[in-house]
């Protein structure tokens, strides 16, 4: 007699749609003695239970065709590997080097729109950060990464990192960051709260994503921190040592945000990857509740698709992924702790009239340094040394940084507006 079990289900649409879901939504974890499940649509572990529910609900088929199903359906087996691939937005799982692995990048909510102003945000960077150069680089830095979200060894990585620090409460520090996430997505942007997490033996996977977001960790109490933070900012590719020995190559595409309530202890003048940002509008009490209320309105009231869409048709051809962030006044003020009394003459000088561009070399006579001295001192203040022409006669002149000099007119480098003319009688000597 023949003993066979025979396999007997009818063939339904419900069916046929019930195993196409198997093999698309989910992977087979294999244990020794059972099998569980990740759902790609959130990376969320489920059992075969769940599973099983999940086809009886959806598609009204019985607990014994849902068995079935789930026996007769062959589902790709999850290798236990992530990976951060917005190249790959549209897929939930990618097959890569024959195993398959879970893609931790979703699509943001918001979708950029070109039509629509984004004036109100460019304003508030201006409020925040006061200083032209620093918001356009800002500006910048968040498009090339908006239009680059993959970072490969063909696509470049901005060896750049902003530190913003306030000293007043409320000043809209954490926004900025929240915007970014909005605007970015949530699976873009992964946030550090403290040091120990940094340490950890995953402390690689902060690096998998758009940004890093360090926020309000108090670096300079651990310097390993820095050292660490300075080794990732331009590293695309390190390799990871775990407890077990095993060692492999992680991607590290994050660009890194610091957000402090103190200024930086640990960046010194010769920093090449931090731009310095004092973060305050200059409001207060009833005035700065009264703004705030009304940009983040205007945030969520197609704001964030306003910003997107500005990102996305930012014209990049001026920005230069591995040049120095331009030294901002906070940076500035920020070497004066490490520096010369020289150094801090001349940086209190050029504070007290940020309208002067443009400076005669021998404005900076009256120093009584050395030349060689005296110059290394005006670059880290944020002066650079040109020699152009006006009225057919060679000048020599320290402009500050982020302008230059064309037709005879002193030019923002990156909007290219005229400032003003360049003048004969530029400032031929300054008091220190």
């Amino acid at each position: 007699m023949d003993s066979t079990k025979k396999f007997l289900m009818t063939i339904t649409p419900s069916i046929i749609e019930a195993k196409k879901l198997l093999e698309q939504r989910f992977l087979v974890i294999r244990n020794d003695d059972s099998k569980s499940y990740i759902d790609i649509e959130d990376n969320s572990i489920i059992s075969y239970a769940t599973v099983e529910g999940v086809l009886m609900h959806k598609f009204k088929i019985s607990q014994k065709d849902a068995r079935t199903v789930l026996k007769h359906t062959y589902v790709n087996s999850y290798s236990g590997k992530q990976l951060y691939r917005p190249d790959y937005s549209g897929y939930y799982v990618m097959n890569i080097d024959d195993k398959w692995v879970l893609n931790t990048y979703r699509k943001p909510y918001v979708k950029a729109n070109k039509k629509l102003s984004a004036q109100p945000f460019i304003d508030h960077l201006q409020l925040a950060i006061r200083d032209a150069v620093t918001v356009e680089f800002v500006l910048d830095f968040i498009a090339y990464r908006y239009k680059n979200p993959y970072i490969s060894d063909s696509v470049g990585k901005p060896s750049h990192a902003l530190y913003i620090f306030s000293q007043m409460q409320g000043q809209g520090q954490s926004l900025f960051t929240e915007t970014l996430t909005a605007i970015f997505g949530d699976t873009a942007v992964k946030t550090a709260i403290t040091a120990d997490s940094l340490f950890k033996e995953n402390e690689y996977e902060y690096w998998q994503r758009t940004w890093l977001v360090a926020d309000k960790i108090k670096i300079g109490d651990d310097p390993r921190l820095f050292d660490n933070f300075k080794a990732r900012i331009s590293r695309v590719h390190d390799f990871i040592h775990t407890k077990e020995k095993v060692s492999f190559e992680a991607t590290l595409p994050a660009q890194l945000i610091v957000t402090s309530n103190e200024r930086p202890k640990f960046i010194k003048d010769n920093d090449r990857h931090f731009c310095i940002i004092e973060w305050d509008t200059g409001l207060r009490d009833a005035a700065k509740e009264a703004y705030f209320n009304k940009y983040c309105k205007w945030l969520l009231n197609d704001g964030f698709a306003a910003i997107a869409g500005l990102l996305e048709d930012r014209d990049l051809r001026n920005y230069n992924i591995k040049k120095p962030p331009p030294k901002t006044q906070a940076t500035l003020a920020n070497i004066l702790k490490y520096e010369s009394v020289d150094l801090e003459r001349i940086v209190k000088r050029l504070a007290v009239s940020p309208e002067e561009i443009a400076f005669k070399a021998t404005a900076f006579d009256n120093l009584n340094i050395p030349n060689k001295i005296k110059e290394n001192l005006l670059g880290q203040a944020g002066l650079f040394r040109k020699r152009p022409y006006l009225r057919g006669k060679k000048l020599s002149i320290w402009i500050r940084e982020g302008y230059k000099v064309k037709a005879e007119n002193i030019i923002n480098i990156k909007t290219g507006n005229v400032i003003k003319a360049l003048k004969v009688d530029l400032d031929n000597s300054l008091s220190f």
